[in-house]
């Protein structure tokens, strides 16, 4: 039998045609390094490709052996806990607030579009990552510019008829997965590769810019940085990595302040020297006496008399739930959900495809820094709003805290049917002319 009838009987088996290229790829160059270790104790050219052809087994036998092995499988164990902690979650915020079902519909959808993402080929969606990213930053900025009135100094607010208000500064996380997908495409270059990197991180920041909404302006720059400096320590470039990553991490420490500095408002300003003064806000002030109430095990009445006269935020959730079940209960919490995703994050690294794996690290790495700017609100070290994967009420966030996740899980879904190398081409039809 010749090589290619060989190879062609294999490839029946396979049901998964998404699996075949790399799975006939590996074949043959299996066959051809048995080949060449004939060849090299004596064999003729065609006895020896026979021999590794012999070697290889039946074709029926090895193709369905292949196909059990490369074939989507969906992370059921990890799609079930993060249900019970939507639940879980979802509790929570009733046992503080009343019932919202505008909030349960918001899991229930964002749950089934998890669900449906894990079927989609993210490879597919790789190809037109550059375009799908300028088109979102696109859409964000004319939204912003356009269809979005300025309310309360901030553009970031999108209200949409019969769906009600979007929070764009929110949905702009979503850049983060076709960012990874973008810096795979520049695989293997020189410090080409990292200086484009730095430059597609320009047009969801201006989003944010112009939102204006400085935190997550540099918590994109943040996120973006952490991908690229994954793809470095990959070696997907041709540089030294430990230069690239002090000339990285230099930058995502100066580049904010002389930002700040040069194109800040004067309010923003404002709030930078009063912190640098040890000049608290009245919100950061309240956190903190709120958290001095708070008993490691049950409610405080104090802390209920104080936490009482806020409005009810999603944003603060940590501080309700210290005053009204303990710290402890607020700690198990957020530790609940930040195993999570580290769990998840450590699972991303492992990923065999290099494609899939920088797009759900870069997943991962949107959740922890959420959290860890959320946890900074939270525990009263600076003035701002955060959102809590999970432990934050809205429709946005929700929506694309599941989007994200059903990425991850779509990855792990087809950690055994991409190769490590995805090979990313565009069709490109060609006019004939007469």
């Amino acid at each position: 039998m010749e090589k290619r009838d060989y190879i062609e009987q294999v490839s029946e088996q396979i049901r998964c045609k998404r699996a075949l290229p790399g799975i006939l790829d590996e074949l043959d160059a299996h066959i051809s390094d048995q080949k060449a270790d004939y060849l090299s104790s004596g064999m003729s050219e065609k006895e020896a490709e026979l021999s590794a052809i012999r070697e290889m087994g039946d074709p029926v036998v090895v193709g369905a052996e292949l196909d059990a092995i490369h074939r989507p499988r969906m992370p059921w164990k990890t799609i079930i806990i993060i249900g019970v902690i939507s639940i879980a979650s979802f509790i929570l915020q009733t046992m503080i607030w009343p019932s919202s079902l505008r909030q349960m519909l918001f899991c229930l959808v964002g749950y089934g579009i998890m669900i449906a993402v894990c079927y989609i080929d993210y490879t597919k969606i790789a190809k037109w990552s550059k375009e799908l990213l300028l088109l979102f930053s696109f859409f964000t900025f004319c939204s912003e510019l356009f269809f979005n009135p300025m309310v309360n100094g901030s553009h970031q607010f999108l209200y949409i008829p019969f769906l009600g208000s979007m929070n764009l500064s929110q949905l702009i996380l979503l850049t983060i997965p076709l960012y990874c997908a973008v810096l795979y495409q520049y695989k293997g270059t020189k410090r080409k590769g990292i200086i484009m990197g730095i430059i597609w991180t320009i047009p969801p920041i201006l989003c944010a810019w112009y939102m204006p909404n400085l935190i997550t302006a540099a918590a994109l720059f943040v996120m973006c940085m952490v991908c690229l400096s994954i793809a470095i320590k990959r070696q997907w470039f041709q540089v030294s990595t430990r230069i690239s990553l002090c000339v990285i991490w230099s930058s995502v420490a100066a580049i904010p302040m002389l930002g700040l500095y040069f194109f800040g408002e004067t309010y923003q300003k404002a709030r930078i020297t009063a912190l640098y003064n040890g000049e608290a806000s009245y919100r950061v002030m309240a956190i903190r006496e709120t958290l001095s109430n708070s008993l490691l095990v049950g409610g405080n009445q104090t802390g209920k008399e104080i936490i009482g006269q806020w409005p009810d935020s999603g944003s603060d959730l940590f501080s309700y739930v210290s005053i009204y079940y303990g710290l402890a209960v607020a700690i198990i919490a957020i530790g609940i959900i930040v195993s999570l995703f580290v769990y998840m994050l450590q699972k991303s690294i492992r990923q065999t495809s290099q494609l899939g794996m920088l797009i759900s690290s870069g997943c991962c790495v949107v959740f922890l820094v959420q959290i860890m700017i959320w946890l900074t609100g939270n525990l009263g070290l600076l003035p701002i709003d955060g959102y809590c994967p999970f432990l934050t009420y809205g429709g946005t966030g929700t929506i694309t805290t599941f989007v994200l996740l059903g990425i991850i899980l779509c990855i792990f879904r087809n950690k055994n049917v991409f190769p490590a190398n995805v090979v990313i081409k565009k069709k490109i039809r060609k006019k004939e002319f007469l």
